[in-house]
């Protein structure tokens, strides 16, 4: 029986290298995230958390750019997000790296978490 031949396109050495980029992209997407959700606008005695949204966009985006690649690579984006999370969480022996146990902090996980999460898994045109 003959192998079946391989249609032409894109080798496994670029899929590879084109995973690797988005998967780092995301990695480094999530502390930047979590840097950014703690920008507040506070005119007079209210407070807009804008940076919320960015962090939200910004997260989004990536998982979105993985996904116009392919559905796999938004499942690679979205898992590299969520390590690089942990590893912000975990933060360090002396305390949390950048994420605070208050109202933004738990805003930025349960939102950021979820929109990334959704992204990856709805959405996009199926190929």
């Amino acid at each position: 029986m003959a192998a079946k031949p391989r249609p032409p396109g894109v080798t496994i050495a670029a899929r590879v290298g084109i995973g690797l980029a988005l998967a780092a992209l995301a990695f480094v997407t999530a502390p930047l995230a979590a840097l950014v959700s703690r920008m507040c606008l506070r005119p007079g005695g209210l407070t807009v958390p804008y940076g919320l949204l960015l962090s939200a966009a910004a997260s989004l985006g990536v998982v979105v750019l993985a996904r116009a690649v392919g559905r796999g690579y938004a499942f690679l984006a979205a898992a590299a997000w969520l390590v690089a999370l942990g590893f912000v969480v975990e933060g360090t022996s002396g305390g949390g790296f950048v994420v605070a146990d208050d109202s933004l902090g738990w805003s930025f996980l349960v939102l950021d978490t979820a929109v990334v999460l959704g992204g990856a898994l709805f959405g996009g045109s199926r190929r």
